[in-house]
């Protein structure tokens, strides 16, 4: 990086020089809602790319939660990303209120709950033990979510962009943030 000062209005070099510090070090002090602002819009637009009209993945859920800084250029950035842990590490989802997961079956079922939908009973499958909720509707039972009391997910680093992606995107942002 370079920085050019120039002496105006009958500034000496030494009082020229200090003010550009000054500045320098007041949007050093700054940068660090930049690096926020940075991670944040490039995680909102890898979830809007790769998960396009996801529910569960949607770019507005993800939210600054805070931000602090004292006198230095060093700060604490928390942004609440749902759903993102499974990026990091393996995942054992359990039910929380009931006594099974529902995992939708069919389509018409996807991105809905089983509460969304009436008439649900229960059916067990004797020779594998699975059990399901179905629906009846005009003599036709339709299976709609198997009954699950746990889910094993692997961990997925696809679901968050790369640290390279964030690390670039953040050293933009403050490189054009110091050249102005």
């Amino acid at each position: 990086m370079q920085i050019t000062i120039v002496a105006q209005n009958g500034q000496t070099p030494q009082q020229a020089v200090h003010q550009a510090l000054q500045r320098v070090q007041q949007k050093l002090q700054n940068s660090g809602r930049l690096l926020q602002d940075s991670v944040l819009w490039t995680v909102r637009n890898h979830f809007q790319t790769i998960y396009p009209g996801s529910r569960h993945y949607a770019p507005d859920k993800v939210q600054p939660l805070g931000f602090s800084n004292g006198s230095t250029p060093q700060g604490t950035v928390d942004i609440d990303v749902p759903g993102v842990t499974r990026a990091y590490h393996d995942m054992d989802i359990r039910p929380r209120w009931r006594k099974a997961l529902t995992i939708p079956i069919v389509r018409q079922a996807y991105g809905k709950r089983a509460s969304d939908f009436s008439d649900l009973f229960v059916v067990k499958n004797r020779r594998t033990g699975h059990s399901f909720l179905a629906q009846r509707q005009g003599g036709i039972t339709t299976y709609l979510f198997l009954l699950v009391k746990r889910v094993f997910q692997r961990q997925d680093p696809s679901l968050m962009p790369t640290d390279e992606t964030l690390a670039g995107n953040c050293f933009a942002r403050i490189q054009a943030y110091l050249h102005n």
